[in-house]
Formats: structure tokens, sequence, C-alpha cells
């Protein structure tokens, strides 16, 4: 009898165990949901106000139910593997094995390859993830997310039907893409052991690697006070409370285009100066994250140009790191930024528009980049051109959110639809440029000429007039030939060749205007 009893009421402790963990997880959920809407991206303009009304737990496309709960957790239909589930072996599994792809209405989705959809995520974890451990007196629970603002919640569900893992929660603001189940986590880690994390993140992802293996490794169904003590050790020095930020040897800073953009879908930029109309596109990250800033910066500049040869002048692409922090509950930040209207013509929006983006944040480079078109022909200076960029600018970014709309766009009088609509017209016009004899550019709006630089190049052709280079300036052709500007200049006006690699070589002045 006494087996029996004794039985039963284990058994009732186990169960009323896992009831409490449940809840314990649920209310973890809702806290850090609250927390994020109170913290985190502030200086974006996102509202505060984010835990009005529940979360909605909402089904896929897929037809899997995204966010259901019971005691035991449901993943894929299949209910959770015990505790007892033999942990040794978890991180051998394959990582195709947990990126599957599932059909997706946007043909644009399933044109992304396996290889760059994981480095594309890798970026956006970069920027966006989170790997938190959570250690109570009564349980220890560990989960990866994905905050964003509610409008990139179909790049949420996106993801978590690509990886075939997660739950998405959409809050009245915010929205989240959680994993915390054991087998999806470990398809998480799997993950980031071949894709690894270019930031300091990498150094969460990887306590959070040790914390989970310790945990699921343990032999006994219950946790001793000396693995507990363990895993709080390693959570107290995770995320704000990590204060060494060296990587691990072997760590390698490995950019590569989707690593880019996904990156750039969480903590990019594509800003319009409301006085000035100048252009700007940067990234931003803590102080701390100076190395991979830099490694962007060589990357950038080693990309090619789809107009004219650019000499790499770290110039183009500026480099800012501020040594004090905006606030106490802040860290230093710092900024790769570039407002050169001939790099970002030639060089970063081919790059950008050969990619395949997944978040709202591509509207906002669409938009910037009709704004670029209109300035490259000299729209800007007309009433009409000031006119429509500046209802373009006023879309943007944080003027787009849903959850700005009522309080920001109320008081335009044309909608997006009207304002695209007005920008294409002009652009179907005449230039508001013309190239003159001397090499000058008029503004024809005005009658004055544009100051600055202006847009001569200089064209290198061989001696039957086959185009061999094109230069953006006397400069740029001087360093690329290794010689002085005075050089250049007095072959441009008297017409003498060099030779080069073989071949006499004769300069032209270009005037030419962006596309």
């Amino acid at each position: 009898m006494l087996p029996e009893i004794y039985l039963l009421t284990y058994s009732v402790w186990q169960y009323s165990t896992l009831i409490v963990n449940q809840l314990v997880f649920w209310f973890d959920e809702k806290y850090l949901l609250f927390n994020f809407a109170q913290t985190k991206k502030t200086k974006q303009g996102f509202p505060l106000n984010t835990t009005k009304s529940p979360i909605k737990f909402l089904p896929t496309p897929c037809g899997c139910e995204v966010g259901r709960r019971s005691i035991t957790t449901i993943s894929k239909g299949k209910e959770q593997d015990s505790i007892e589930y033999n942990s040794k072996t978890l991180l051998n599994k394959a990582v195709s094995d947990s990126c599957k792809t599932i059909p997706n209405n946007n043909s644009y989705h399933l044109s992304l390859s396996e290889e760059n959809f994981l480095e594309w995520f890798r970026g956006l974890v970069d920027g966006e993830g989170c790997f938190y451990i959570k250690v109570s007196d009564i349980s220890i629970r560990f989960r990866f997310d994905i905050y964003m603002h509610k409008d990139d919640s179909e790049m949420l569900k996106y993801i978590a039907e690509r990886l075939g893992v997660g739950r998405v929660y959409i809050g009245d603001h915010f929205t989240s893409y959680v994993v915390s189940n054991q087998k999806d986590l470990l398809n998480i880690i799997s993950i980031f052991d071949k894709y690894p994390l270019n930031t300091t993140k990498n150094l969460n992802f990887i306590s959070f690697k040790k914390g989970y293996i310790l945990y699921y490794n343990r032999t006994s169904s219950r946790v001793s006070p000396e693995l507990r003590e363990k895993i709080l050790n390693i959570k107290n020095h995770m995320n704000k409370l990590q204060v060494n930020f060296k990587q691990p040897d072997g760590h390698e800073i490995k950019i590569t285009p989707y690593w880019l953009l996904g990156l750039t879908e969480g903590e990019g930029y594509f800003s319009v100066a409301s006085k000035t109309l100048r252009m700007e596109f940067g990234l931003g990250l803590t102080a701390g994250e100076i190395e991979v800033l830099k490694g962007i910066q060589e990357f950038l500049l080693g990309l090619p140009g789809q107009y004219k040869i650019t000499r790499k002048d770290t110039n183009v692409l500026g480099l800012l790191v501020s040594s004090k922090a905006k606030d106490e509950n802040s860290k230093p930040m710092a900024r790769l930024y570039t407002y050169k209207t001939d790099y970002i013509t030639n060089v970063l929006v081919p790059y950008f528009d050969s990619l395949t983006w997944l978040s709202k944040k591509e509207l906002d480079y669409r938009d910037w980049k009709l704004i670029l078109r209109l300035k490259n022909q000299g729209k800007h200076f007309m009433d009409e051109g000031k006119e429509v960029i500046s209802l373009i600018a006023n879309g943007m970014n944080n003027n787009r959110l849903s959850s700005n709309l009522p309080k920001k766009r109320t008081n335009l009088s044309l909608s997006s639809e009207d304002i695209q609509k007005k920008a294409i017209e002009l652009l179907s016009l005449p230039s508001n440029y013309e190239l003159q004899l001397d090499g000058k550019i008029l503004i024809k709006s005005s009658g004055s000429y544009l100051k600055g630089r202006g847009n001569l190049g200089v064209k290198v052709v061989d001696e039957e007039g086959k185009l061999i280079f094109n230069f953006n300036s006397i400069k740029d052709c001087a360093l690329f030939f290794n010689v002085h500007s005075r050089t250049i200049i007095r072959k441009l006006d008297q017409g003498n060749t060099l030779e080069f690699k073989g071949q006499n070589l004769v300069f032209k002045r270009e005037v030419s205007l962006l596309p």
C-alpha cells in the first residue's frame, strides 16, 4: 500500500510542478514583453504603452497553431520528449533538419536560398536577437527571442515558418518571435554553431548554450542546488551583466551580403534631413562592436561601383564612436554612416537592390531611393520637387508605423499612392540639370550653376576610342595611375596619351548626370 501511495504522491507532485512551471513561464513571457516595451527602442520613438490588451496567439499560414498552450509543450504536433531525454546527442543534429522550407505565398521569399536566409537570420539576430535564462526557486527556463514593432509580424511569422520552430506573439505595438521548447531551442543552437554571430551577442549565445547543456544533461529529474548555482552564475554574466567581451579563440567576423542586410533590417536607418535634404544611410551599434563596424566599412568599400571606378576612400563611410552613454541605462554608441551621393548612387543602391528584403524597412529604403532619384535630376531645386520630397520623407521611418499613423499623418491631404504618383510624374519630366560645354551644370529652374565639384569626371579610352576606364574625378584618376593631378590635367588639355600596360590611353573630360 505504501509504495502505491508514494507513487501517487510523487505523480501528483510532478504534475503540480509542471503546472507551476508553465504558469511561471507564462508570466515570464508577459513580463519580458512588458519590460521590452518600457526599455527597448525608445530611441526610435516607439510607443511605450504596449500591454493594454492581451497578447494574441496567431495561426501561421502553414497551419501550425502559434502560441498553443498545454501542460507539456506542443511542438509541431508532437509531445515534447521527457526531461530524461539524452541531450548529449542533441548537438549532433544537422542544421538542415532545423531549417525546413515551408511553402509561403510570397514568391520573393521562396526565392531566398537556405544559405542566404540563414545569413540574413544571423544578421537580424546580431541586431535584434536575445538569449535569456530565467532562474527561479521552482524552475529554470531558456528562451530565444526577437522583438520587433508589430508591423513586422509577417517577417517573424515567416521566420517561424522557414525554421519550423518557435511562436509569434503580437501585442498592441510590438511582436515577438519566441523559441522556448527544449528541442526547438536545440535547432536554434545548431544554427549558430554553424553560423556564428559576429557581435558580442555571440558571447551570450555561448553562455546560453552552456547553461542549456548543463540543464538538459543532468541525470536526475530534480535540479540540485549545485547545478542551479552554476546556471545562475552563467545567467549573471549575460546580456547587460556581461563584463568580459573577449571573443573565443578562432572567432572571425564574417561579413556577407545577406548578413549585412539582416543587420540593416534590424539596426540600419535611411534618413533625409528636413532642411538640407541631405540623405544618409547608417548603422548604429554599441561602442563595443567597433570591430564589427570596421569590418562592415571594409566590406562596403570593397563593393563594386555600377557607373564609375571609385577609390577606396574611408571618408566615404564615416565611423563615429561616442565616449559617453545617452543615460545611465544606455551604453556608448558607435555609428557607421555615409551621405556621399555619388557613393550611395553608384555603390550602395545597386547593392541593396540586388538583395531580397524581408522587413518593413524595405519601404523606407524604397522611399529614400525615390528621393535620391529626384535629387539626382535636380528636382529638389524646384518648388514642386521640394514639396514631394517633404511629403515622402514625412511618411518614412517612425511616421510610417501603424501605431503612429493617427498622430503623425492625419494632416496629410494626399495618400501614399498619390505622393508616389506625383514623384513618378516629376521623374518623367526632363532633368532640371543641363550640361554645359565647359563642364558646368546649369540648374534650369533657377538659372544658376551647381556649386561644388559638380559631376565632372574623366573618361579613358584607347586609340580606337574604346572605353577602358571611367573615373568620378581628376583626383580619382590620378590616384589610380599613381601620377599627380596636374599630369592628368595636361593630358586632358593637350590630348597627349599615357602608356599603361602596353596600351596608349587617351584622357577626355566627361560630364555626366547620375541616374
